[in-house]
């Protein structure tokens, strides 16, 4: 009973609400990367007890990227989501940015804050979404 009477005072005042908005932006593809997978031969010498040469392959996994502008400034996009992107976009091609915000509102304090932006996905405006927002 006493734990909670403890907690009661924390259940009346209120604590920040994390929200999340879906939005749409135009934005221009900045830049594609692409930077092809590669091997090499890593070369070093051992000085321990059976020393000598030593020898080590690497593999190097191809890289994707694609660079946004838009009125968030630029977003780069790598990885998994890079390489979709890459495949089916060009350079200087005007797309719809879906992107997420993530917002924290604290009534009691009478504040808002954008905490940060999550990409989404990015499509090429074509004559059918060229109205979209």
């Amino acid at each position: 009973m006493k734990k909670l009477l403890l907690l009661f005072p924390l259940l009346l005042c209120g604590c920040p609400k994390i929200s999340y908005v879906n939005k749409s932006e135009k934005g221009t593809v900045y830049d594609i990367c692409f930077v092809p997978a590669g091997h090499g031969i890593g070369r070093g010498f051992s000085f321990g007890k059976d020393g000598g040469p030593v020898f080590t392959d690497v593999d190097i996994p191809a890289r994707y990227a694609v660079v946004f502008a838009c009125q968030h400034g630029r977003w780069v996009i790598d990885g998994n989501r890079g390489e979709a992107l890459y495949k089916k976009l060009t350079k200087g091609q005007h797309v719809l940015i879906q992107y997420q915000e993530r917002i924290e509102t604290d009534k009691e304090a009478g504040t808002t804050n954008l905490l940060g932006l999550h990409f989404i996905d990015a499509n090429a405006i074509t004559n059918e979404t060229a109205e979209a927002p």
